[in-house]
């Protein structure tokens, strides 16, 4: 007999597909050029994007997204760097933005930001104990930073935010 389906297996099916864990981080930042800057002031040619040139003056809006596989640890990881921009003052992701913490918001609707989204991550069956998920959490980390200051800000960014 053919289950419906919108059937879920039942307790003794489930424990055949095991269970699945993630640890990760995700950091993001915003971008608000000064005056006589351009948000490509602040990152490396590689988050640029297209240029502006076909698109009406003041509509082109960027999306850029890297993803590839990382080593943590002994555990394989992915790291994801998106750069985005909107003018609707979010300073979140969209799929951030409904679950936040309350926070004192620093965009402004019609002000165009860049948010730069970086989540480092290990997925898999393993059964973390504290020590474990802490090595992986930093080494997550380190990935990160390096990844933040060394292939996705520039030099000038880092200089105009100490």
């Amino acid at each position: 007999k053919n289950a419906p389906a919108n059937a879920r297996p039942g307790p003794k099916e489930q424990g055949k597909f095991g269970r699945r864990q993630r640890v990760g981080l995700r950091y993001i930042d915003l971008i608000q050029p000064r005056d006589g800057e351009s948000y490509r002031d602040y990152l490396r040619p590689g988050f640029h994007g297209a240029s502006d040139a076909p698109f009406a003056k003041g509509s082109h809006r960027l999306f850029v997204e890297s993803v590839g596989r990382t080593d943590v640890g002994d555990t394989p990881g992915t790291m994801v760097l998106r750069v985005a921009q909107n003018d609707q003052g979010f300073d979140l992701p969209p799929d951030l933005i409904g679950g936040a913490p309350k926070f004192q918001p620093r965009a402004k609707a019609g002000e165009l930001v860049t948010l730069v989204d970086m989540d480092h991550f290990i997925e898999g069956k393993f059964d973390p104990n504290a020590e474990w998920v802490t090595a992986r959490a930093y080494a997550l980390h380190d990935h990160l930073i390096e990844a933040f200051h060394e292939y996705v800000v520039s030099q000038k960014a880092i200089e105009v935010w100490k």
